[in-house]
């Protein structure tokens, strides 16, 4: 507190809220003024750090989860990705340093909330909503920028300043972390607000994945297609599937070629950004189909790591540009990011409509079960060889005592080998193994009975 403001406490000609609130005030600027001190280089770097901290981290969460399963390696990612989140505004204050490390964490830490979705999916859903359910799961990558940046906007200038965002949604994860933990299991036949005829149609068919509720558009253009250019079924699916990935990579790079060919107005420019991610869009028809036809009833784990490897390298992409560019708010500088972004989306189209074909993979297709190898000739017993099962003694000649006892049915290699006598091949290609025959003994040996058949 300045000696003015003390000054004017003591003296009562200011209140002591408003002395409080300048002085929060004037330190929230500073505090603030912190994070312009980042050159447009240093920038660039930070935003690069989330996606490849993701596209590191893919494998190794994967391999936590096959571990501990979903429930316990999402909710300890999603409490770390809370603290790192609250801890934010204060790296930014501490220097560059601490800013990657918290960036690259934070987007180590996201991978698994999309690894979820397949799982979900799977395991909770009817089969013929699979594609609506991995759409409402997926969506919150866009709705979470459109429901935030708005509000950002309006409490950066507000009397609060930025360092609140970070803590209203650090508080808003930590409140949808604990419910999730609370609330999800990883089988819905432990879950005791599942009823029987809920479980009935999640469980209906779990093994052949049913038909598929594709996009309208998608059913649409097959019909199109199939009635202009009069193809079989067959070819329809192929030609659709490369027709919308056509569409939807080969439009937004007209635009963005327009992009580095010419300057509009800021209002223009937004309705082409709208346009370019309206054809994007229609990517995901496409994604969904080509998933399932190659790998079948693998489609859900396929198409979720393709979509994390596209989303985050795509984004590693847009800010790794600006470094070779130079990163400068100047239309000079952005045109070529346009132009390198709109060739890529052209290869890949190309390469995807030469290396595409309507074949499943071969790690889809059911492995036979290995017909039985002919037994070693350490793993055969031998076959039991017949003796005399009865033992006689007489006292005096008068009394004759007969004893029965299995034991003295077997010879020595039998007794050895544990065969029962009573068992005899029909021929020799039948053979005995011992393991089972051994168990069958050791069972044996507890109802051994000696019987008296006459005195």
């Amino acid at each position: 507190m300045s000696d003015e403001n003390l000054e004017s406490v003591l003296n009562r000609t200011q209140n002591d809220y408003e002395v409080l609130r300048e002085t929060v005030a004037s330190s929230m600027n500073d505090f603030r003024s912190s994070w312009f001190t980042f050159n447009g280089l240093q920038r660039s770097i930070i935003f690069m750090m989330s996606p490849l901290g993701a596209l590191i981290s893919m494998y190794p969460t994967w391999l936590l989860i096959m571990k501990h399963g979903y429930r316990r390696v999402c909710s300890t990612a999603c409490l770390i990705s809370t603290f790192l989140t609250s801890f934010l505004p204060w790296s930014i204050f501490y220097g560059f340093p601490f800013v990657l490390t918290i960036q690259f964490l934070l987007g180590a830490t996201a991978p698994s909330a999309i690894l979820l979705v397949p799982s979900v999916i799977r395991k909770w859903s009817t089969r013929k909503n699979d594609h609506f359910c991995f759409l409402i799961l997926s969506t919150f990558q866009q709705i979470s920028p459109s429901f935030v940046f708005p509000i950002a906007a309006l409490i950066s200038k507000s009397f609060f300043g930025w360092p609140v965002i970070f803590y209203f949604q650090s508080i808003i994860s930590f409140i949808v972390t604990i419910v999730f933990f609370y609330f999800y299991k990883e089988t819905p036949i432990r879950h005791a607000n599942v009823s029987d005829n809920e479980l009935e149609k999640i469980q209906r068919n779990e093994v052949v994945r049913g038909n598929i509720d594709y996009k309208i558009v998608h059913l649409v253009l097959k019909i199109f297609i199939s009635r202009i250019f009069e193809k079989n079924p067959l070819l329809t699916n192929f030609y659709s599937v490369k027709f919308l990935s056509f569409a939807s990579f080969t439009g937004p790079s007209l635009f963005m070629i327009t992009f580095f060919f010419t300057k509009f107005h800021f209002d223009i420019q937004l309705i082409f950004y709208v346009a370019i991610f309206a054809f994007l869009s229609l990517s995901w028809p496409s994604v969904f189909k080509s998933s399932y036809i190659i790998s079948n009833k693998y489609y859900l784990p396929v198409m979720v790591r393709t979509h994390i490897v596209l989303f985050y390298f795509a984004s590693f992409i847009s800010n790794f540009l600006p470094l070779v560019f130079g990163r400068k708010e100047k239309w000079d500088n952005w045109r070529y990011n346009w132009l390198v972004l709109s060739v890529i989306l052209i290869s890949s189209v190309i390469y995807f409509w030469l290396t595409f074909k309507f074949e499943k993979s071969d790690w889809d297709y059911e492995i036979p079960i290995e017909p039985p190898q002919p037994p070693r000739p350490e793993d055969i017993a031998p076959v039991s060889h017949p003796r005399p099962c009865q033992f006689s003694t007489s006292f005096d000649d008068e009394i004759v005592v007969s004893i029965i006892s299995r034991g003295l049915d077997r010879c020595d290699t039998c007794k050895k080998h544990g065969i029962d006598a009573r068992i005899h091949p029909k021929d020799e290609n039948e053979v005995i193994p011992t393991r089972k025959m051994f168990d069958e003994l050791m069972q044996d040996r507890e109802e051994t009975t000696v019987s008296i058949t006459r005195f």
